[in-house]
């Protein structure tokens, strides 16, 4: 931990799901060998993206830039920058450089099958684990990791759960062959479900706020760093939030109100309503791995209700890294940083956008996942399909 643990990550959570404490290496069931991503190689030369629309998240969008990397690290980035003799020249015209997403609540590594609990190692016996380390148990096998950075999910912060204190979370990059190799940081910080103060109240407005309240006190009292993860009701509180720089982590914003008497975009305008406020916050979906494709969604939808892009880009890359104090290796583009990064055809935030190929420390990873495979592999079907009954048009 450094010395410390950096802050206490505070979950308003009512009920956790109980789970094995045994993780198997295992593709699900039916799942062929032609599936399992092979891990790159680490990068043995220097790599320059060239001619493509640049977006750094702190310096701006260099149009016509060049990035180049070597050993896994961002060594130049700009218009005019001197490219290694030795290098690999890869054209990206038209095309744009962003760095990878983060995605800083997930169960990423720990939870492969509902229903087989074998599969999945969330939380340890006991209510108070602060001994538990998320990363050694983690899956470098998991068939959800291809689909989340097949759409520009790079780095999770795999969280355990359960319990009152849960244990450490870690920041995980999402390729590698041991869970040693994936880890970006471990220790990135506790996590703690605070309790409710009235159990007769659950599901009450006033219930979570006073949670919320009762979590600030202490940790003023206590003078430790929190992170509040979830906040559905921090915009009743956000004065405070804003004065004291307290960081808000948003489990959700494609989800339906939690109360009848709430409007319909209640939790699609969360983000504006923070940035309005000043409030620090971070977009991070909810932690089923079997959505994490859906992050960049998620930040799409808080801009379609009144949030600036380039603070809901900064929410999925730069804000969470921030937070969880691993900004010094990801979260923009910046000389120093880690070469993790995506090719795309336009704003990841965007449902239409193509996400081509994706490096993480200068890797340059399988972009195949489960869905893609089994898109083309129905495909071909179908192609063979029309083949057969109209060959003059196959």
């Amino acid at each position: 931990m450094n010395g410390g643990y950096r802050f206490i990550r505070i979950a308003f959570a009512r009920t956790i799901a109980s789970a094995a404490t045994l993780m198997v290496s295992t593709l699900p069931f039916g799942v062929g060998p032609v599936e399992a991503q092979i891990p790159a190689p680490p990068q043995d030369h220097p790599i320059a993206l060239t001619g493509g629309t640049i977006n750094t998240v702190t310096n701006g969008v260099i149009p016509n830039g060049t990035i180049v990397f070597e050993n896994g690290i961002i060594t130049a980035v700009g218009t005019d920058v001197e490219i290694p003799s030795d290098a690999e020249r890869v054209d990206v015209s038209g095309r744009h450089v962003y760095p990878g997403m983060v995605d800083g609540n997930s169960a990423m590594g720990l939870f492969e099958i509902g229903g087989f609990d074998v599969t999945i190692d969330l939380d340890e016996l006991g209510t108070i684990t602060p001994n538990v380390r998320a990363e050694v148990a983690v899956n470098p096998e998991s068939r959800h990791i291809g689909v989340a950075r097949s759409h520009g999910v790079l780095v999770t912060v795999s969280s355990p759960q359960g319990g009152l204190i849960s244990g450490q979370a870690a920041a995980m990059m999402l390729d590698g062959w041991t869970w040693e190799e994936m880890t970006l940081e471990s220790g990135v910080g506790m996590i703690v479900n605070w309790p409710s103060p009235n159990e007769e109240e659950e599901g009450e407005y006033v219930s979570s706020i006073r949670e919320l309240r009762d979590a600030l006190t202490w940790a003023e009292e206590e003078d430790v760093r929190i992170v509040i993860r979830g906040g559905r009701d921090a915009p009743y509180v956000a004065d405070h939030l804003a004065a004291k720089g307290i960081p808000v982590m948003i489990t959700s914003v494609l989800t339906s109100p939690s109360r009848q008497w709430e409007p319909y975009d209640s939790e699609y305008i969360l983000p504006a309503q923070l940035f309005e406020a000043g409030v620090r916050f971070a977009i991070v979906g909810g932690s089923n791995v079997a959505y994490e494709y859906r992050l960049p969604h998620e930040a799409g939808t808080a801009v379609a209700f009144g949030l600036p892009e380039d603070e809901a880009l900064k929410a999925v890359t730069l804000y969470p890294a921030e937070f969880l104090g691993f900004d010094d290796r990801v979260g923009s583009l910046e000389v120093g940083k880690d070469a993790t990064l995506l090719i795309t055809t336009g704003s990841p935030l965007e449902y239409s956008t193509l996400f081509e190929q994706a490096y993480i420390e200068g890797r340059e990873i399988d972009m195949v996942d489960q869905q893609r495979y089994f898109f083309e592999k129905y495909m071909e079907r179908l192609r063979q399909s029309k083949a057969a009954t109209d060959p003059e048009d196959s």
